[in-house]
């Protein structure tokens, strides 16, 4: 018998004042759980997180490295962000151990902090990028992409 796996998606708003400035982030965080209540599971409180903060970096120099210390402050094992500040290809102010991948207009990327477990590169296009990453119970994607609020929209009917 053939079990469909439940993960919880939390959203939670987080208000992110950066240092001197006071410049002000909307930052969104999600903490993907599964819960293995599921027949025949060893443990009936089992759950499984993965932390992952969503954010909009403006393309700003401070926005961008104030990931450091936001993920120091919270347990986060991923980062998906539109519009990084980006120098020579790569998302500038992060520190090297991090794994990164950007798209290739450089709108959208992924930071996976050195904890998380072999992240596989899947792809980069225009405006997304995504990863694969291995959990407890199995492999889960990450995406990171961009919309444009200037572009025009599409009918999709």
């Amino acid at each position: 018998m053939d079990y469909a796996q439940n993960f919880y998606l939390q959203p939670t708003s987080i208000q992110s004042n950066s240092n001197k400035n006071q410049t002000s982030h909307n930052i969104q965080q999600f903490r993907l759980q599964k819960n293995s209540n599921l027949p025949l599971s060893t443990s009936s409180t089992t759950t499984t997180a993965i932390d992952i903060i969503q954010i909009n970096l403006a393309k700003s120099k401070v926005a961008t490295t104030h990931l450091e210390k936001l993920a120091s402050e919270i347990n986060i094992n991923h980062f998906l962000v539109q519009e990084p500040y980006v120098k020579e290809g790569k998302i500038a102010g992060v520190p090297r151990k991090w794994h990164q991948w950007l798209s290739s207009n450089n709108k959208a990327g992924i930071i996976s902090l050195p904890s998380t477990n072999n992240p596989i590169f899947i792809c980069s296009i225009t405006n997304l990028t995504a990863i694969k990453i291995q959990t407890i119970t199995g492999p889960v994607n990450l995406i990171s992409a961009y919309s444009s609020p200037y572009s025009e929209l599409q009918d999709t009917a």
